[in-house]
């Protein structure tokens, strides 16, 4: 490995930059970039343990959840959470798989992802169910989703998925979606802010115990 690393050093220009995990000086055969982490050569191999054992681990779970003697399938947005559930799902899947997407069409702040949806399960052994949709009749349908939710419930998600369930259970009765990755793994901006602002008053009450959290 040494020896491959030397080569590719030899063949580019090499920039001296700072470690993104361990803080320490290294050179990397690319220009740095804030929006792009570096890592010197110690933490890169452990930052590629973190991924390998990431990878066995979602295929793991993915796998013990396809266990099932009924039809199953994904829901898939064409994000990231779903769009790796659905690619290891329907690798790993042994019977027939189903993937079932809402294509939005002129409804104001919705964006249209079956592009990227598409390119998920290109060349790839499942059935296939898209949906157009064109309006939401939101107000005769919230009293029925608000009494089947049973508490509070802040994400507006609840609506289409109810829609997406609906064209599911024609066809399956076992769904797996990418739902509570970016609780996970911090896939939005306000999770690192709420993460920083928890620390900081459990700072300030003097619980040190739970004064950082796993996005500080």
């Amino acid at each position: 490995e040494k020896k491959t690393m030397d080569r590719f050093q030899d063949n580019r220009e090499m920039h001296k930059t700072t470690c993104s995990d361990c803080g320490q000086g290294c050179e990397v055969p690319f220009k740095p970039s804030q929006d792009r982490p570096v890592y010197c050569r110690d933490c890169y191999k452990k930052q590629k343990e973190i991924v390998d054992e990431l990878d066995m681990l979602l295929k793991s779970s993915i796998e013990m959840e396809l266990i099932s003697d009924v039809p199953i399938g994904s829901f898939l947005s064409g994000g990231i959470d779903s769009s790796i559930v659905t690619t290891l799902a329907s690798e790993l899947c042994q019977e027939e798989f189903s993937v079932f997407h809402m294509r939005w069409h002129e409804i104001p702040g919705k964006i249209d992802e079956s592009m990227f949806a598409e390119k998920v399960i290109q060349n790839k052994n499942v059935s296939k169910y898209f949906r157009d949709v064109n309006n939401i009749d939101v107000l005769n349908l919230l009293p029925k989703l608000i009494y089947h939710l049973d508490e509070p419930f802040a994400d507006a998600a609840f609506l289409p998925t109810y829609y997406l369930a609906n064209i599911a259970s024609e066809k399956v009765k076992v769904i797996l979606s990418g739902a509570g990755g970016d609780e996970l793994f911090g896939g939005y901006p306000h999770h690192t802010n709420y993460s920083k602002i928890k620390s900081m008053i459990n700072g300030m009450l003097g619980r040190k115990a739970l004064a950082y959290s796993y996005f500080d």
